[in-house]
């Protein structure tokens, strides 16, 4: 793709109008398929605390459900995000660990303010994941690109058309982002959010 479709400003573009709310379960549905590369990443060198980021990815879904998550509590969980992401100079091939990390950090950052720019901040990484996963296999790598962009197009046109986030809403971004996309490294499986799929809002 000559085009790169996964810039900051162009996701911010495709997520303009959406409520902060909204914005929040977008970033968190792309980081529920970049967290599986950090544990797959974890187990092979035998460092990190995957257990750390399914805890603190857990609390923004329940926050977007309902429940309370203040200011000092989300600025600790970002420490604790921090604190099990490997450093480059440590690990060679450690980017998909690090952009999970990074993602991760960032959502609960779109909790706290600048949503719009945050979630799409997250979006862009999981171009960035696939890009240097595929250094070398240019059919692969367009291939995942374009699962990716696939993937999150449908959860934005879902988040759209949701007039809240309800539980259901919720449930069906969780599935997806577990089935879809190309940011999760492990699997090819294209988007699993198709439009005009029955939904339950």
């Amino acid at each position: 793709m000559t085009d790169w479709p996964f810039l900051p400003e162009r996701i911010r573009t495709r997520l303009q109008g959406l409520p902060p709310t909204h914005l929040v379960a977008f970033a968190a549905t792309v980081c529920e398929r970049l967290l599986p590369n950090y544990t797959a990443w974890s187990a092979r060198e035998s460092w990190g605390d995957p257990s750390v980021l399914r805890r603190v990815l857990d609390q923004v879904w329940a926050a977007l459900g309902g429940a309370t998550l203040e200011t000092a509590e989300i600025q600790q969980l970002i420490e604790q995000v921090a604190a099990v992401g490997p450093d480059s100079e440590d690990f060679a091939d450690c980017s998909a660990a690090i952009d999970a990390v990074a993602a991760i950090a960032t959502c609960l950052e779109a909790v706290l303010g600048h949503t719009l720019e945050r979630a799409a901040d997250v979006g862009s990484s999981a171009g960035e994941t696939i890009d240097a996963a595929f250094q070398g296999h240019p059919d692969a790598m367009n291939a995942r690109l374009a699962a990716e962009l696939r993937q999150q197009a449908a959860e934005i046109g879902l988040l759209r058309e949701a007039p809240e986030v309800s539980p259901a809403i919720l449930a069906l971004l969780r599935q997806g982002a577990t089935l879809g996309g190309g940011a999760l490294l492990s699997m090819s499986r294209g988007p699993s959010i198709e439009p005009g799929a029955p939904r339950d809002q």
